[in-house]
């Protein structure tokens, strides 16, 4: 009960359509800026768009959302191109009372970036409808539109979800790898770099090897015998202290993970090296 009392107090995010207009641009393109949160869907041409320093194609069916404040330049191809650009507000609510519109779209389900708008048949169809119901006289035409964005958004949500589902799990494993960068030579257990990445630990294993082939322990592993690998060549330090230094709690096992990662133990690999060094010294 008290979890469903908590869920129902979170906050959560509101669209609220501000204006739609239909636009169509030549091959010269136009430089935008955007005041307001704004989404733009391709109805028609092609073109390209440039937004922080990236450039992303634009076709019949694309969309991109902008946060406030962004400058984009459209361009046009031969045929030109048309476009709906739609602005609104995000209105964050949580419990009985309505907030700020502090963090925009980082936080919500739509993010900044390009879109797909499919199937698009239905959504040139509820755009249509909502450019005709923002230019009628009556109030409930009016009220109209705002619903028919809300299903528009709905559908471009549904058409985007597992992109941002996967955008999201990359964003947490790389949270997690950086930790382990950074704290590789203490004891890391799976359930703290879960906690790191904000998922279940089941869930942080099945995505961490989805993105980088590897379960974590594997990876931290890996980083652990890179930093051993690097100790080894570049210091005369003891076995024992390099394997206390990279997160190792004793030598025997340290030259195990050792020898399984580099197929010679870690003072078979100081040797060779050495020794090759002596070879090719120019003096």
């Amino acid at each position: 009960m008290a979890e469903d009392l908590q869920d129902s107090n979170k906050k959560r995010l509101f669209y609220s359509l501000i204006n739609i207009e239909a636009q169509s641009l030549s091959v010269n393109g136009q430089t935008l800026v955007f005041q307001d949160h704004t989404l733009i869907i391709v109805s028609e041409g092609q073109g390209w768009l440039e937004a922080e320093e990236k450039r992303f194609p634009l076709e019949k069916g694309v969309g991109f959302l902008f946060e406030p404040g962004l400058i984009s330049r459209i361009n046009a191809e031969e045929r030109g191109l048309s476009f709906y650009r739609l602005t609104f507000e995000v209105i964050e609510t949580g419990g009985s009372k309505q907030s700020g519109m502090e963090k925009g779209t980082r936080e919500g389900i739509l993010r900044s970036g390009p879109l797909s708008c499919r199937p698009f048949s239905q959504c040139a169809l509820l755009l249509e409808a909502i450019y005709h119901s923002r230019r009628s006289t009556e109030e409930i035409e009016w009220f109209a539109g705002h619903t028919r964005f809300q299903e528009l958004l709905l559908l471009i949500m549904r058409a985007n979800s597992s992109v941002i589902q996967m955008k999201g799990a990359h964003e947490a494993v790389q949270r997690s790898i950086r930790y382990m960068q950074e704290h590789y030579n203490h004891a890391i257990t799976v359930d703290q770099l879960a906690e790191v990445a904000g998922v279940t630990r089941a869930r942080y294993t099945q995505i961490f090897k989805e993105v980088t082939g590897r379960i974590p322990l594997e990876h931290l592993n890996g980083l652990r015998i890179e930093r051993a690998q690097q100790q080894l060549l570049l210091t005369n330090d003891r076995m024992h202290d390099i394997a206390l230094s990279v997160g190792y709690s004793n030598e025997y096992y340290f030259n195990r993970r050792f020898k399984r990662s580099v197929g010679v133990t870690p003072g078979q690999y100081r040797s060779f090296h050495q020794e090759g060094l002596r070879v090719f010294a120019p003096f």
